[in-house]
């Protein structure tokens, strides 16, 4: 919230209502700390007097409707699994890379220019051998990059330049052509954002995106895939679970000399620590073509509904 006085009003608001954690898993910390910052009465351990929860938080798929049943008025953080949006087909899709792909290549059908940016991809073991083709018939010596279909936090992802270097070839894996030319920041870093945002329904949609987001930093310099360098995943992947474990990493919430030391950059309401900031003093390139950049907004707020709708 942007004043006191704002927070002040929510948090008597807040007061009035009531929090499940019990299935927070991991999200328990930081869940339980936003709702004593916010006032709201928590129960870690669900209630027992028979009475409906506000609010439910899971960690994973949302199975209990009763809770829904009890009290219309109760909310939940996660779509629940019914008999219209299963296990299989639904919001757990999202986490998974073949079945987000499946769904980018069907919106891409319909939309081929908007969804130019999805690089080429190939999910194994079903595509493997069409995977081997395009590799026997390309000109150029491409990388690509290999992902577990349902990995997190970097695990098992690595860098190929042929099929013969594919670990485990019957296993569930999405490999994509990797983008060896990225757009940089600071001392040839590689970035990305990570920008929250709450579906609140689906029919009719309607998402709420954070104003504040985070800018990920490898913690070496990146270089092109090479024979000598495609196995520092420092300088290719930007999860924080992995640089974290680097001895180039430093924690900080400020930009250090420009940029020139590898950061985690948190942004917050500071205006230093905006991407705005950054462009206002690094513009880009004014005669460059289709600076990505710059275009993922509108291609977040005109083109990426769609496909979650689609996926859903």
């Amino acid at each position: 919230l942007d004043t006191n006085y704002g927070f002040r009003k929510v948090r008597a608001v807040a007061q009035n209502y009531t929090i499940d954690t019990s299935r927070a898993k991991t999200n328990k910390q930081v869940v339980s700390l936003c709702a004593a910052k916010l006032g709201l009465q928590e129960y870690p351990d669900g209630r027992d007097d028979g009475c409906a929860c506000d609010i439910y938080w899971h960690n994973v798929n949302y199975h209990d409707v009763n809770a829904l049943i009890k009290s219309p008025r109760s909310k939940i953080n996660k779509f629940p699994v019914t008999e219209i949006i299963s296990s299989s087909s639904g919001m757990s899709d999202l986490s998974k890379k073949i079945s987000l792909t499946r769904a980018i290549s069907s919106m891409r059908q319909l939309f081929p220019y908007e969804y130019q940016f999805y690089p080429s991809s190939w999910f194994i073991p079903a595509q493997f051998d069409a995977f081997v083709e395009h590799c026997n018939s390309s000109r150029h010596n491409a990388w690509y990059i290999v992902k577990p279909d349902d990995g997190a936090q970097g695990t098992g992802i690595y860098l190929v330049q042929n099929p013969d270097q594919i670990k485990e070839p019957g296993a569930r894996q999405l490999i994509q052509e990797y983008i060896s030319d990225p757009y940089l920041m600071g001392d040839n870093l590689k970035f990305d954002f990570r920008v929250y945002a709450v579906i609140k329904s689906i029919n009719p949609l309607s998402i709420y995106a954070a104003h504040e987001g985070m800018a990920r930093f490898c913690t070496e310099r990146y270089e092109r895939p090479a024979t000598s360098n495609f196995g520092n995943l420092y300088a290719h992947l930007t999860n924080y679970s992995l640089n974290k474990e680097n001895d180039a990493y430093i924690h900080s919430s400020s930009l250090h000399d420009q940029m020139k030391e590898p950061v985690l950059l948190e942004v917050n309401s500071a205006p230093s620590l905006t991407i705005e900031h950054y462009l206002s003093s690094n513009p880009p390139d004014e005669d460059a073509e289709n600076n990505e950049l710059l275009r993922v907004r509108s291609v977040v707020d005109e083109v990426s509904l769609f496909a979650l709708v689609r996926i859903l």
